[in-house]
């Protein structure tokens, strides 16, 4: 939750700012861009994700791992995650990322069932973690 708070915190800051109306437009725009985490807390941001599978008692294979940097303010870090679990253990854990993660999306889930009877799938979720690029500071 401390995430979901520092985004609000800065957020409402930005809100807050007396800027005259020439200058909101690019005022607003470092604002947003404030909100997504520096790329350095790239493992906390992983780790937080690892615990929320952890939570919802996911076996989880090793993953595929991949940065994408188009050149604008915002990097993109694909995660592909292999699930083993129960339906109600998945949608925890991807309802989970969603609420407490902000700066995540889910590009992708897909399931699979050995057999009609099998209790556990196997799932494959696509997510993607933005990033602020190295680029923009802390600071407005």
């Amino acid at each position: 939750m401390g995430q979901n708070r520092r985004a609000a915190e800065r957020a409402a800051a930005c809100a807050h700012t007396g800027a005259g109306a020439a200058e909101r437009p690019a005022r607003g725009l470092q604002c947003f861009e404030r909100v997504f985490p520096p790329l350095a807390r790239l493992p906390d941001e992983l780790e937080r994700l690892y615990g929320l599978a952890r939570d919802a008692h996911l076996d989880l294979a090793r993953g595929d791992y991949r940065l994408e940097d188009e050149g604008g303010p915002l990097l993109e870090y694909r995660v592909t995650l292999p699930l083993h679990g129960t339906y109600s253990a998945i949608r925890q854990f991807v309802a989970q990322v969603l609420h407490s993660m902000p700066v995540v999306s889910v590009d992708a889930l897909q399931f699979e069932r050995d057999g009609v009877q099998a209790p556990l799938l196997n799932a494959q979720v696509r997510l993607t973690v933005y990033f602020r690029s190295s680029g923009r500071s802390e600071a407005g």
